[in-house]
């Protein structure tokens, strides 16, 4: 996209973070005094169905692992393992990684 798209898709992306911002479903691994997840992350999850852990790999891992949209990470990218991905819940491995 060029000129005025770029603008309203910068605008979308970015209220999108922002809506994203206030689920209240992302940190970083926490345990309570019995090493079980925190009540409260599992509270966030069985409200929104998700949970983004936070700091849980280093910048190198999620390098190698090839997702390279994290800011200030480079990397393959997602799509070569995103073309791994199944492709229906029946779907069954027909290559190696």
């Amino acid at each position: 996209m060029t000129g005025n798209g770029d603008t309203a898709w910068e605008a979308y992306r970015r209220g999108g973070c922002e809506r994203a911002a206030r689920l209240g479903n992302r940190g970083p691994m926490r345990f309570d005094e019995d090493g079980r997840l925190a009540q409260d992350i599992l509270d966030a999850y069985r409200r929104t169905g998700f949970y983004v852990f936070t700091g849980v790999l280093s910048p190198q891992e999620v390098t190698e692992l090839g997702f390279g949209w994290f800011p200030g990470v480079t990397g393959a990218g997602v799509l070569p393992m995103a073309a791994r991905f199944p492709r229906s819940p029946n779907a069954c491995r027909t290559r190696s990684p």
